[in-house]
């Protein structure tokens, strides 16, 4: 068997971050809202967005900023101020806390495979104790 690329456990890990914060932001009945919209759907239908439309590696894997979005939010530009609005709405976050987000982004980091190895088991972790 081959060993793991860079590339499949970037993705491997991403797939248990993303299953992570669905699960977190979702109900008992498996259902959750949409940071930005607030549409409700099951988890499996929402996805992972990210406040900060920019996914550079020091953010990727943020749970901060990462939340359930519906596809049309996730996928839609300029739907950063109604991210933001959500946050502000479900932790009473200010704006001083946006600003320090966006600085985040220009932190430059580079994972290695055992990196993306540990993040993947992390989050698989988290998942089982949700």
């Amino acid at each position: 068997m081959r060993p793991p690329t860079k590339k499949s456990m970037k993705l491997r890990a991403w797939k248990a971050f993303s299953m992570f914060i669905r699960l977190r932001d979702s109900n008992d009945d498996g259902c959750c809202c949409c940071i930005s919209c607030g549409i409700i759907g099951f988890w499996k239908d929402m996805q992972a967005g990210h406040l900060i439309d920019s996914r550079c590696n020091n953010i990727l894997f943020d749970d901060e900023l990462v939340h359930a979005q519906c596809s049309y939010c996730n996928l839609s530009q300029g739907q950063q101020v109604k991210f933001w609005q959500g946050l502000k709405r479900r932790y009473g976050y200010h704006d001083e806390k946006f600003e320090e987000f966006h600085r985040r982004k220009n932190v430059i980091r580079k994972y290695t495979i055992e990196d993306y190895v540990e993040i993947e088991e992390r989050y698989l972790d988290k998942v089982t104790g949700l």
